[in-house]
């Protein structure tokens, strides 16, 4: 019997934004001895110098620590307009009988508070759901706000998988949102493993980056690309067995590209690195895009699936603290597979032709 996490299930179409302004160096300020002392901790934790933050509605005079709220609002309607207005997606959504299912996600949860929101319209979009979203794309079958932490994306495709193959829904939108509050980016680093390792892609610079995400998936067709989670695994807590225990894990994936995350913290991303020594397409995706908490894997999906019509398997591995793993799988399509297989033997028959003539 197949556990309903390790099912697969249709990526019909995603969008990510991620803000244009460019990224701010954190300073603490004198006014918040809170804020000052968490800056200091987290950065004698993980021996960084420096943070930078890259917000949405990030003009605003008290950047990093505010911001525009409705900048960050506006950008996310817009994302999963993109993502949800597409031929492909209104086709499923639209579908005769179809039951459709929203699951929105984010990192902490009540965050008003944080953003000083003054109208409940507001509140109810990051607190509880996004109405207007929900009301637009005919969401009837079932909603749900899932504050899942650094593993909010994960679990909502997981949910996701387990609404699509329990017959609760036909469709599912996924979509979420990222904010760097400060006090609540600094706070969550005192959780993480130390280490003496120097951070990658950035020197001492720790980089923070908004971003939202918006995807809709469905139940099987030879036409979409799938996605499936593993169950969570536990890697040894010793390091070298964990990078054996990883290594391990990927090549059994055998894909052809490897998007790896990690907490931007040494002792996680040494791990990721010294595992990937054997692959030649391993990514690391910190070391090039930033921290983006729960939507690193979601980044990675979002790299491989506008590859184009993706020709090899991909494979993301998030790695988390206490050595938590999970991986998701991406298959292309079964009609990409097969065009691309036919196009494979009708060269190696020319070939073959020219050799003989």
């Amino acid at each position: 019997m197949i556990a309903t996490s390790a099912r697969p299930m249709g990526l019909v179409s995603m969008q990510m934004q991620e803000p244009t302004s460019q990224a701010v160096l954190f300073r603490p300020g004198w006014h918040n001895v809170w804020e000052a002392s968490l800056c200091k901790k987290a950065s004698r934790h993980l021996r960084a110098h420096n943070w930078m933050f890259q917000r949405f509605g990030g003009d605003a005079p008290l950047t990093p620590r505010k911001t525009h709220l409705r900048d960050a609002l506006q950008a996310f309607n817009d994302t999963c307009h993109l993502a949800l207005n597409t031929s492909e997606a209104q086709r499923h959504l639209r579908r005769r009988n179809a039951q459709n299912a929203m699951i929105f996600f984010d990192s902490w949860g009540e965050s008003s508070l944080f953003d000083a929101i003054d109208n409940w319209r507001d509140s109810l979009f990051c607190d509880i759901l996004p109405k207007k979203i929900a009301w637009t794309y005919k969401i009837q079958a079932f909603s749900s706000k899932l504050r899942g932490e650094r593993n909010g994306f994960l679990l909502a495709l997981e949910m996701a998988q387990d609404c699509l193959h329990s017959g609760v829904a036909d469709n599912v939108v996924i979509c979420g949102q990222h904010r760097h509050y400060p006090v609540m980016t600094l706070s969550e680093t005192l959780g993480w493993p130390s280490g003496r390792a120097r951070h990658h892609g950035g020197g001492n610079t720790l980089f923070a980056v908004e971003r939202n995400v918006c995807l809709l998936v469905s139940r099987l067709t030879d036409s979409l690309p799938t996605l499936s989670v593993s169950p969570r695994r536990i890697l040894a807590q010793r390091a070298s067995a964990a990078v054996a225990q990883l290594t391990a894990c990927w090549q059994e994936a055998d894909c052809a590209q490897i998007y790896s995350t990690a907490p931007p913290t040494p002792a996680l991303l040494s791990i990721n690195q010294r595992a990937a020594a054997p692959f030649s397409s391993h990514l690391p995706l910190y070391a090039h895009y930033g921290d983006s908490g729960c939507l690193n894997p979601a980044l990675g999906l979002h790299l491989w699936h506008n590859a184009g019509a993706p020709a090899g398997p991909g494979l993301i591995s998030s790695l988390h603290a206490g050595h938590c793993l999970w991986l998701v799988r991406c298959q292309p399509a079964a009609t990409s597979r097969a065009e691309s297989d036919m196009a494979q033997i009708g060269h190696e028959d020319k070939r073959n032709r020219e050799k003989t003539l």
